[in-house]
């Protein structure tokens, strides 16, 4: 439980517009580089933009 909510507030701190136009063109280690995440938060965050 309390990982979960975690990775939702790290995840809350992305600004998802940005996230959106960069990840048409980079890979999933340049985007965890580029907002500070980890690469299981980068394919949580397409996951649920593609929903």
């Amino acid at each position: 439980m309390k990982k979960d909510r975690k990775r939702n507030i790290e995840l809350m701190s992305v600004d998802f517009h940005q996230f959106l136009l960069k990840e048409q063109k980079a890979n999933s280690v340049e985007l965890a580089e580029e907002f500070g995440l980890s690469l299981q938060h980068i394919r949580t965050l397409r996951k649920k933009m593609k929903r």
